[in-house]
């Protein structure tokens, strides 16, 4: 079981993971990186690990080290525990920023969003003018919608989209997530898990790239009102008929797809729809857990599906999340 949630984690966040070669200062380091990238990584890993033995702690290339092995680690534990090093032996270093946002990547990836949200509120209290920052909003704006605190991502949206100005492919990801922002775009705030009902209906299979992975909480506490039942109410003619055209029936035997965006209705769901066609994503849309889940592709493995979000995150500019249909 350890091994399958490490697995899931370093998919989570490997597109980001990796260290970039050309933010390594030690030719050693540069081939390690390359080594990895060239699906060498058992050579990679033998370069940092005898630089770990032979570098003192208290060279100014440690914490480098250290960095550039966790990118080339095996398992998320071993990439954890090289990260926390750097941010507690090394505080003053100019790779902790960094490792703060590997850190709540790997939380994001495995569930505990709240502990996300904190690292990356520490990045930005320690490290305001980090160029990671835009980045890093991205993920926070993401953990906070999970948590239901919708004004805290939308600062975070706000604050990312001014501060990549030179980074388009983030610049586009920020914009997209700032759709949940618009009015009716999303549910309301809410200041807790524990009150608030998510949305059901998805399982989700494994986090896909820089994709984020909504977790399930526990059920909105239960009340003398809340047995009795709602009435539903009144969808006008025209929304029903356009969720008819886009919504798809679940397909038998536990079809992966990925999942793009939730919207409350279906007007936004068909206007999302048609942008992400404009830019080559055959998307469709399925009406569940009371959202319009705008999703592409069926792949028989949830292998398959992983494989194949990287593409559409290149084409929808934004990546998507493995769920799991027909269960």
């Amino acid at each position: 079981m350890r091994s399958i949630r490490s697995l899931l984690v370093l998919l989570a966040i490997a597109a980001t993971a990796a260290a970039r070669v050309d933010a390594q200062t030690d030719a050693r380091l540069v081939t390690a990186v390359k080594l990895a990238q060239d699906g060498q990584a058992d050579s990679a890993r033998a370069i940092t690990r005898a630089l770990l033995t032979k570098i003192p702690a208290s060279d100014t290339l440690y914490p480098q080290v250290l960095f550039t092995a966790a990118a080339v680690s095996a398992t998320s534990p071993e990439m954890e525990k090289a990260l926390r090093r750097i941010i507690v032996e090394y505080p003053s270093s100019e790779w902790v920023d960094d490792a703060l946002l590997r850190l709540a990547q790997i939380d994001y990836a495995g569930g505990d969003v709240g502990g996300a949200a904190e690292k990356l509120e520490r990045l930005r209290t320690d490290f305001p003018n980090s160029a990671l920052m835009a980045p890093a909003a991205l993920w926070a704006a993401r953990s906070y919608f999970e948590l239901r605190n919708r004004t805290a991502a939308c600062k975070w949206l706000d604050d990312g989209r001014a501060k990549a100005a030179s980074d388009v492919e983030v610049g586009n990801q920020l914009a997209f997530y700032g759709q949940r922002c618009a009015p009716g775009a999303l549910m309301a705030d809410a200041p807790t898990m524990d009150t608030v009902k998510l949305a059901k209906g998805d399982t989700i299979a494994v986090p896909a790239g820089n994709a984020p992975a909504p977790r399930a909480g526990r059920p909105a506490l239960a009340t003398k009102d809340s047995a009795k039942p709602v009435p539903k109410p009144a969808v006008p003619v025209a929304a029903k008929d356009t969720a008819r055209k886009v919504a798809t029936p679940k397909p038998a035997g536990g079809a992966f797809r990925l999942q793009l965006a939730a919207m409350q209705t279906a007007e936004q769901a068909s206007a999302l729809v048609a942008a992400l066609k404009a830019k080559g994503v055959d998307a469709d849309v399925t009406i569940d857990g009371g959202f319009h889940k705008v999703r592409t592709g069926r792949f028989p493995t949830l292998a398959a599906a992983s494989a194949a979000a990287a593409g559409v995150a290149q084409k929808a500019g934004s990546a998507p999340f493995v769920v799991r249909e027909g269960n």
